[in-house]
C-alpha cells in the first residue's frame, strides 16, 4: 500500500514519497516512515491552526508558538491541535478555518463515518500490538481521539526499542491504513499551498506546493496576493486569503526541502527543525519566540481569593458594575426560582453581551442581603476570558476552566472548613452543606460556556446537586434538558435609557444622550446591554453622536466577541437559518424555512433548535 502524493502539499508529498520508496520487506523501516509521516502530518494541522490565529487573536498564536519551538515531543503538538479547536480559542479562527473545525471536533456517528470507526480501530490494534490495553470503539470520539492514539503509538515505539520483526508484520498494514485514512480526508491536504517570495522589482515570485514538482506560478496569478513575509503560506479552499506558516515550517528558496519546528528553542533563538522529506535536522533562528507570553489580567468579575463577609453571607462576590440597572421582571424570576424548594440547578441563557453576569450578580449580592439570608455561602466561580468593556473587548485569564480547576478553587475557599481540592470533596458539598454549612450554598457558575467538557461537568452537577444546595450557571447556550432556563434577552426600554443616560453620565457625554438619540441607539440595538454601551463609548470618542450601523461597522471586534463565537458552533444547517433569517430582515414563518432549506438538502428544524439553544434567533 502507497500513499497518492499528487494532491499532498509537497513538504507532506516528499515524507509520502520516502515512505512509497522503502522496501516492503524492510518492515522497522516501513514503520518508522508511517510514524515520519504521521509526525509530520500532526504538525502541519497544528502550524495551521497556529497560522489561523495570529491576526484575529495574535497574543493566543503567540503564547501556543511559545511552547510549540520548546517542545520536546509531539504531545506538545497534539495539545495545540486541542487547544485551539476548543472553545473559547476556536471562536477566533477565520470562517475559511471552519471545515477543519468541523473534520477536527465532529462527533463520528453517523454510517458515512464508517471510514473513521475503521482508522481508528486499526490505530487501537497497533496500539494493543504494543501492550496497551484493548478498548471498545464507541460512536461520538472526534479526530482529536484519533490524533492522541498515534501520538501513544509514536512515542511508544520511541521509547520501547524491544519490538522485534512480528510486531513490524502485525502492525505495518494497520498502522499504514490509520495514518492514510485521516490524511486523505483532512481538509488541510485539499488546500492551495504556495512558495512567496517577493523579487528585487517588487512583484512576488510564486510556486506551487502540490505534489513532488512544485511549479512556477505566472505573474498574473501571483498578482492577486499580499505578503508581509516571504515563505510558505495556504490558501484555505474557496477563500482568497493567503496564511503565511514560515515561522514554523521553513523552506529554501528552490523548495526542495521543507522543515517543521522540533523544538530545544535555546537562549540564543535558535531551535532545531526537521525535515522529515530526508530525516535531517537543521538549527534555524527563531528569535521572534524568546520573550515569554505577558501574563493575562485577571477578570473584572473573577471572584474573589478569599470569603468575606458579605451583607448577611459568607461570599466571595465580585462587586456589582456602577452601569447596572436594576432588570425587575428578569431579577424577580430569578430570585423566586433560587428561593423556591424545587430546581437545584438554574440556568440564565443569552446572547453574548446581553448582562447575564450582572444580572447574576445583582441577585446574589441581594440575597447575601436578606435579614434572614436562603444561603450561609454564596460562592462566585469565573470561566470569563474575555472582559466586555466599553473600548472593546479585552482577553483576560480565566479563573476556572474546567472541573478540577473548580475543584482545587473550592478547595481553597473553604481550607478553613478542611475543604480539599479534589472533585470527590466538591461532589460532598454539592450533595450537602453539612460539614461547611448550617444552610445551603449557592454555587454560581459565570460565563458556562467556557468551559472544557460543558456536558460532562453539566452532567457532574446534576448528578450531586441536591437541596438546600443550588447551581446557578450564566451561558450563551442552552444545551441542557435538567435545569431551570431563564432567557436574558434585550433591555426593556426604560431600562435602556437609565443605562444610556447612566454611560453617558460617566464618559461625560450626557448633553449628547437626547431622546431621539437613545431612541435611534434603541431600536438598532434591540436593547443589547454591550452593544448600547459601545455606542455610548465611540460617542465619547467622536465627541458627537456616532449612528450605530456606523459604529458596529469599524468595530469588528464587537461583532466577533459577542456573536463570532456561537455562530462557530453551529453546523452547516444552523449556519443557513441564520443567515437566512438575518437577511430576510423581517419575522420569518417557520415553514417557510423548513420548505426553502428542505429544497437545499438541510434539516431546517435541527439547525432552527441549534439557533435558539445559542439564543441566535428568537
Amino acid at each position: 500500500m502507497t500513499i497518492e502524493t499528487s494532491r499532498l502539499p509537497t513538504h507532506l508529498a516528499f515524507v509520502a514519497r520516502r515512505l512509497n520508496v522503502c522496501s516492503p520487506d524492510d518492515l522497522a523501516a516501513r514503520f518508522l516512515e508511517t510514524s515520519y509521516f504521521a509526525e509530520a502530518f500532526l504538525k502541519t494541522v497544528a502550524v495551521v491552526l497556529y497560522a489561523g490565529l495570529v491576526k484575529p487573536a495574535r497574543d493566543i498564536a503567540y503564547r501556543h508558538s511559545y511552547q510549540l519551538v520548546r517542545g520536546d515531543g509531539l504531545g506538545t503538538w497534539e495539545q495545540a491541535v486541542r487547544d485551539i479547536t476548543t472553545q473559547p480559542t476556536a471562536g477566533y479562527l477565520p470562517p475559511e478555518f471552519f471545515p477543519l473545525l468541523a473534520w477536527i471536533s465532529k462527533k463520528r456517528t453517523k454510517p458515512e463515518d464508517e471510514w473513521f470507526r475503521t482508522a481508528l480501530a486499526n490505530a487501537h490494534e497497533v496500539l494493543v500490538l504494543l501492550g496497551s490495553e484493548e478498548k471498545e470503539i464507541s460512536k461520538g470520539v472526534t479526530v482529536k481521539e484519533f490524533i492522541t492514539a498515534l501520538v501513544q503509538i509514536r512515542n511508544k515505539t520511541k521509547a520501547h526499542g524491544a519490538v522485534g520483526e512480528d510486531f513490524y508484520s502485525a502492525a505495518n498494514k494497520p498502522y499504514l491504513e490509520a495514518v492514510t485514512a485521516l490524511a486523505a480526508s483532512c481538509p488541510v491536504c485539499e488546500w492551495k499551498w504556495v512558495h512567496l517570495l517577493p523579487r528585487e522589482s517588487g512583484k512576488l515570485r510564486g510556486v506551487a506546493l502540490e505534489g513532488t514538482d512544485p511549479k512556477h506560478l505566472r505573474d498574473t496569478d501571483v498578482a492577486q496576493f499580499s505578503i508581509e513575509s516571504g515563505g510558505v503560506h495556504f490558501i484555505p479552499h474557496q477563500s482568497s486569503r493567503v496564511f503565511f506558516c514560515g515561522d514554523l515550517l521553513k523552506s529554501n528558496r528552490e523548495c526542495t526541502s521543507f522543515a517543521l519546528s522540533n523544538g530545544g528553542l535555546t537562549e540564543a533563538g535558535v531551535c532545531e527543525f526537521i525535515d522529515y522529506g530526508t530525516g535531517k535536522t537543521t538549527r534555524e533562528s527563531a528569535g521572534g519566540f524568546l520573550a515569554p507570553p505577558a501574563p493575562l489580567p485577571s477578570s473584572e468579575t473573577e471572584g474573589l481569593d478569599g470569603f468575606d463577609i458579605q451583607s448577611n453571607s459568607y461570599g466571595n462576590l465580585p462587586e456589582l458594575p456602577p452601569t447596572y440597572v436594576t432588570r425587575l421582571k428578569l431579577e424577580g424570576d430569578l430570585t423566586a426560582r433560587l428561593l423556591d424548594t424545587n430546581h437545584p440547578v438554574i440556568t440564565l441563557h443569552g446572547g453574548g453581551g446581553m448582562g447575564k453576569t450582572s444580572l447574576a450578580l445583582a441577585v446574589a449580592h441581594q440575597l447575601a442581603a436578606d435579614s434572614n439570608p436562603r444561603f450561609e455561602h454564596i460562592v462566585w466561580f469565573s470561566a470569563r476570558d474575555v472582559d466586555l468593556r466599553p473600548a472593546g473587548p479585552s482577553e483576560v485569564r480565566p479563573e476556572v476552566f474546567d472541573l478540577q480547576s473548580v475543584s482545587k478553587k473550592f478547595g481553597r475557599l473553604f481550607s478553613d472548613w478542611g475543604g480539599k481540592g479534589n472533585t470527590e470533596t466538591l461532589a460532598k458539598a454539592l450533595q450537602s452543606p453539612d460539614g461547611v454549612s448550617s444552610k445551603g450554598i449557592l454555587f454560581v457558575f459565570d460565563n458556562f460556556e467556557t468551559m472544557a467538557d460543558v456536558r460532562g461537568f453539566h452532567k457532574f452537577l446534576d448528578e450531586h446537586t441536591h437541596l438546600p444546595n443550588k447551581v446557578l450557571i450564566t451561558s450563551r447556550e442552552r444545551a441542557f434538558v435538567a435545569d431551570y432556563p431563564i432567557e436574558v434577552r434585550g433591555m426593556e426600554r426604560d431600562e435602556a435609557e437609565q443605562l444610556l443616560l447612566r454611560a453617558a453620565q460617566l464618559l461625560g457625554v450626557e448633553q449628547l444622550m437626547t431622546g431621539e438619540v437613545i431612541d435611534r441607539i434603541y431600536s438598532y440595538t434591540g436593547g443589547h446591554a454591550y452593544m448600547m454601551r459601545v455606542v455610548v463609548g465611540e460617542m465619547a470618542k467622536d465627541g458627537r453622536y456616532s449612528p450605530p450601523p456606523q459604529v458596529m461597522g469599524r468595530r469588528q471586534d464587537i461583532v466577533d466577541a459577542v456573536f463570532e463565537r456561537s455562530f462557530n458552533k453551529l453546523s452547516e444547517a444552523g449556519r443557513n437559518v441564520f443567515l437566512l433569517v438575518a437577511n430576510w430582515k423581517a419575522n420569518v414563518p417557520e415553514l417557510g424555512l423548513i420548505v426553502i432549506l428542505g429544497v437545499r438538502g438541510f434539516d431546517a428544524m435541527a439547525g432552527l433548535d441549534e439557533c435558539r439553544r445559542l439564543s441566535l434567533v428568537y
